[in-house]
């Protein structure tokens, strides 16, 4: 089974399910959802693609709220990539992450944004901060690490699980 198309109620903006299905869909979605099956023992792939996929869904919410968010005046750092996240996520299906909008922000900012886009997209994923001459020095020991769902085979996720995620 491939990749199941997004459930959308077009019928009020209906270019938007055009953007969504030509945009987020096939450039972004179906290569993650293609990566998700992976590792295959049985096709000899052995990498499971777990920084790709996580730099793909990354670029994917930029994308998102720089096309859905005006740049404001006096723009904090991860503004629009914050917002999106805080307005458009299902937070009512995680568990153990707090109701208050104020403590989400503070969550997504320091996380999502400072923790792992930030050092994936800038510094190959190491923890690099500048110094007051210009030059750069990386903190020893603070790499992101990402690791993700695999089957108990080792191979990567099944199809009823991809669609439930």
């Amino acid at each position: 089974m491939g990749y199941v198309p997004l459930k959308i109620n077009a019928s009020r903006w209906p270019h938007a399910e055009q953007f969504i299905r030509q945009t987020l869909e096939d450039m972004y979605f179906r290569d993650v959802h293609a990566m998700l099956r992976l590792p295959s023992e049985a096709a000899g792939i052995a990498a499971g693609c777990n920084f790709a996929i996580t730099h793909v869904l990354l670029a994917a919410v930029a994308g998102i709220s720089t096309s859905l968010y005006a740049p404001r005046k006096v723009e904090p750092y991860g503004g629009p990539f914050v917002d999106v996240l805080l307005d458009f996520y299902p937070w009512e299906l995680e568990r153990d992450v707090p109701s208050i909008r104020n403590d989400r922000c503070k969550l997504v900012k320091e996380t999502l944004y400072e923790e792992l886009r930030g050092p994936l997209v800038h510094h190959l994923g190491l923890n690099i901060r500048k110094c007051r001459g210009g030059g750069q020095i990386v903190e020893p020991g603070h790499v992101v690490k990402i690791k993700r769902l695999t089957m108990p085979s080792g191979d990567g996720l099944s199809e009823d699980i991809i669609e439930e995620l």
